[in-house]
């Protein structure tokens, strides 16, 4: 969605869809989905299609280091999000330390445990693809000129952007810069529940 990518015709899985997935899928943005059946692909893997070519996402180019540059990307970005239900609009922009830009969008559904924010779909590709440390990330939204990351997110940043800078959106008010652990201080390790190697 963040790359305004909606030639998506497929989604292949290993049974049977449920009703409830078709639903959610048919009604997504993308070209040709409807066309989904429960038992679609749900026999061998021969019937898969083959492969076009590689997939080769168009990330963002970030020209200048200046935070409002980047900023002024998230808000362009966010125009791509998939918002149905709240019409609330959120972009993200995650830079690498090896420079590439990662862009990220929310994404709606109706069940609201399930909403994939902004700032964990830039993170998880950027994971994804490997693409290296995240330095810095920069949050923003057409719709609210005062926003900051919910509390999941936060904790994503917390153990996935440990060092990196964030820039939050003030509309026209200078950005305001902060970091991971600042904003969920005490923020959870998972210390106490590793095991101790042995």
């Amino acid at each position: 969605m963040a790359c305004a990518r909606t030639d998506i015709v497929a989604v292949v899985q290993s049974r049977q869809f449920h009703p409830e997935e078709i639903i959610y899928l048919s009604r997504s943005p993308c070209k040709g989905l409807s066309q989904i059946r429960s038992d679609a692909y749900a026999d061998t893997a021969e019937q898969l299609p083959t492969p076009r070519g590689a997939l080769n996402p168009s990330f963002v180019g970030l020209t200048s280091p200046d935070p409002e540059a980047g900023l002024r990307i998230a808000r362009s970005v966010a125009g791509n999000a998939y918002v149905p239900e709240s019409g609330f609009r959120v972009g993200c922009i995650v830079e690498t330390d090896g420079g590439v830009c990662v862009p990220g969008v929310n994404v709606e559904n109706k069940d609201w445990n399930r909403v994939l924010c902004a700032e964990r779909n830039a993170v998880g590709t950027t994971l994804s693809y490997a693409l290296g440390a995240i330095k810095t990330v920069y949050l923003a939204s057409p719709d609210d000129t005062a926003i900051t990351p919910c509390g999941a997110c936060r904790q994503v940043l917390s153990e996935l952007a440990v060092g990196s800078t964030l820039w939050m959106d003030r509309g026209e008010q200078p950005a305001q810069p902060s970091d991971p652990l600042t904003l969920l201080p005490g923020s959870f390790t998972g210390r106490s529940i590793r095991k101790n190697p042995r």
